[in-house]
């Protein structure tokens, strides 16, 4: 489910699977350089499955933002997780920087880098969340459109296969690390604007 999906990673509980591996960056799309007053208020996730979650986003020191996450649990109390973020403002969008080194999730305590999310502020009262789609990021680091580094598990067989043919072996791509510099990918997410880089979009509106 994209609801659950994108909760679990905003929470940073991504990694409570021992065997999961975070695609990070090294480097971040910019350095904090403003804040986005239209992004301060309560959000709550326009959802069709009667999950109430809420984003509350206020401004902090050092051209920074804090988000924090609520989610109501029908009869389990309350998830609440608070994250400091920071934005890069492109001609190709609004972007999120989560700095790891900044989570209390004790799963990231030896992953440090950024992970990103893409905004798309619809009106004053409408905004879309993404979150960055590992594919086309596996394809541009095997094409040399950016610099990373992929970690793959064991070659296993292609599902399928006659007995009487020898299995084909292929790759599974087990970490994705962006290592390129914070110009370059600013540079790669502009040319891309047209291309499906963020999906599982989820839906919020404004209640504050």
């Amino acid at each position: 489910m994209k609801t659950r999906l994108f909760l679990i990673t905003w929470s940073m509980a991504i990694l409570s699977v021992a065997s999961c591996c975070p695609m990070l960056s090294v480097n971040p799309i910019s350095e904090p350089s403003a804040t986005e007053t239209q992004l301060e208020g309560v959000w709550k996730l326009d959802a069709q499955d009667d999950e109430n979650v809420f984003l509350h986003i206020a401004p902090m020191p050092e051209n920074r933002m804090a988000v924090l996450m609520v989610e109501h649990k029908l009869g389990k109390g309350l998830d609440v997780q608070q994250v400091p973020i920071h934005l890069s403002k492109l001609k190709s969008g609004l972007y999120i920087n989560i700095d790891t080194t900044e989570l209390p999730a004790e799963e990231f305590k030896n992953k440090t880098g950024f992970i990103f999310f893409k905004i798309d502020l619809k009106g004053p009262d409408r905004l879309i969340t993404a979150m960055l789609d590992e594919k086309p990021i596996i394809a541009a680091i095997e094409n040399g459109a950016l610099k990373g580094e992929l970690r793959f598990k064991k070659s296993t067989a292609v599902s399928g296969q006659s007995k009487a043919q020898p299995a084909e072996k292929r790759k599974i791509v087990e970490c994705v690390t962006i290592t390129d510099s914070s110009e370059n990918i600013r540079k790669f997410l502009e040319a891309r604007d047209n291309e499906p880089l963020f999906t599982d979009e989820l839906r919020w509106k404004r209640i504050d």
